[in-house]
């Protein structure tokens, strides 16, 4: 193995990438390291090789685009900024740093087995930390403890709400390919291939079943409303998307509803934290805040106050006098603190990336019924519809899954496009 050679460190890259992607929801720190070490990785391999930058940036041209365009709104909003030094800081962390993951796969891996096992690592990652988070809450069980394992109950929030309705989606379509193989040829060698092709789908299936069952218990006991609102609105949506029998679809949410509704009916802890979704008093201190960053939105319209100072304009000039919560530094909303960091012009912006990427995932699913872009919706949409309740763009631990995991697909679709001969690839031309 030579130190120098490409092929050794795109090798030595996904080998950062399966520590990472096992370590992403268990260990902060140790998760740290690897991407360290990806990054290094990969500026090494770019200085190694680098003629097929253009190439591979054009594969997903308007994905890099959009996002292009929001970094530079958020580079304009520093310029004049109170504390220049700090926007400068968040900009070079938000995309620099966190953006190692996404760079990293679509440069570094070429082949879907890896990408596969890079995804697997993840569920296992965040299984681990559902675990934990499970034996956390017992023997005295209350969903009003809120346990989240290794992580803070917002970031495994925001990661079960992605999670889960992928996880749904590869089950669904396990489940799909198995009634498609049941078809089989006449042939004996292409039975045998397609029995061998059921086991394994078989074997997928219940560990996925495994996964969710494990999961949806976790997200239950993290007891973020905000969560549990979104990746409800999550399993619909890709409920409607992916499933073509409605009957089923119609069965599958009634049943919930009932199981739900029993839930609520004989749980005192589970009513009382449902029933404080809709109560004022629960939720002042979030309305405080949000007033607040619309008032700081219309007092700096055009660029707002500068990426990374909602923190200080906030607790010196713009909280309510009324809130008790006075160490929070953001806005508990995605689109109002870029606004309010980015004025117009940031916040535009960042609608912009986010419409593009639904868009583009949506499409893609309409014509081609690939995975990645199934999978890339809900990356997407879960990260943006828990951050209509929390600033889910914001949190370190957040992003950076978000990146990685939005990498992967990302590179699924363009390895798939590429393996069928179709000329529109990775996130769109």
């Amino acid at each position: 193995m030579s130190f120098g050679a490409v092929n050794d460190i795109e090798k030595r890259i996904f080998y950062y990438l399966c520590g990472f992607a096992l370590v992403s929801s268990a260990s902060i720190a140790i998760g740290n390291i690897f991407l360290i070490l990806t990054t290094l990785g990969l500026v090494h391999r770019l200085l190694r090789k680098h003629d097929d930058v253009l190439a591979v940036f054009c594969r997903h041209q308007k994905f890099f685009k959009v996002l292009a365009v929001l970094i530079v709104a958020m580079f304009i909003s520093i310029i004049g900024a109170e504390d220049m030094g700090r926007g400068f800081s968040v900009l070079s962390d938000y995309f620099g740093y966190r953006l190692m993951g996404v760079l990293a796969v679509i440069f570094c891996i070429h082949d879907k087995k890896k990408l596969l096992m890079l995804a697997g690592l993840t569920l296992v990652s965040i299984t681990i930390n559902n675990a934990a988070a499970i034996c956390q809450s017992f023997p005295q069980f209350d969903p009003n403890m809120r346990k989240a394992g290794f992580l803070f109950c917002m970031v495994q929030g925001t990661i079960l709400t992605i999670a889960i309705p992928i996880a749904m989606v590869l089950l669904g379509m396990s489940w799909t390919k198995q009634a498609e193989n049941s078809d089989v040829s006449d042939t004996a060698g292409e039975v045998q291939s397609d029995c061998k092709k059921c086991k394994c789908a078989g074997k997928g299936k219940w560990l996925l079943i495994g996964f969710l069952v494990v999961a949806l218990f976790a997200l239950y006991i993290n007891g973020t409303r905000g969560a549990w609102l979104a990746a409800a609105i999550m399993m619909l949506c890709t409920g409607l998307l992916l499933i073509k029998n409605k009957v089923v679809l119609t069965a599958s949410i009634l049943g919930l509803l009932v199981l739900l509704g029993c839930n609520y009916s004989y749980n005192t802890s589970f009513q009382h934290r449902a029933n404080s979704m809709v109560d004022m008093q629960a939720n002042k201190e979030r309305l405080f805040v949000w007033q607040s960053s619309v008032k700081m939105i219309e007092d700096h319209p055009i660029v707002g106050v500068g990426l990374g100072n909602f923190d200080k304009t906030y607790k010196e000039k713009y909280i309510n006098p009324a809130a008790k919560e006075t160490w929070l530094g953001h806005a508990h909303n995605n689109v109002l603190q870029f606004f309010a960091e980015g004025g117009v012009i940031g916040g535009c912006s960042f609608l912009a990336f986010w419409f593009y990427m639904i868009w583009f995932s949506i499409r893609g699913w309409m014509r081609s019924r690939n995975a990645g872009y199934m999978c890339t919706f809900c990356i997407v949409m879960g990260l943006m519809l828990h951050g209509l309740t929390e600033y889910t763009f914001g949190a370190s631990v957040t992003a950076k899954f978000f990146w990685f995991v939005l990498g992967l697909s990302l590179q699924w679709i363009y390895l798939s496009s590429a393996e069928a001969g179709v000329s529109e690839s990775g996130a769109g031309k």
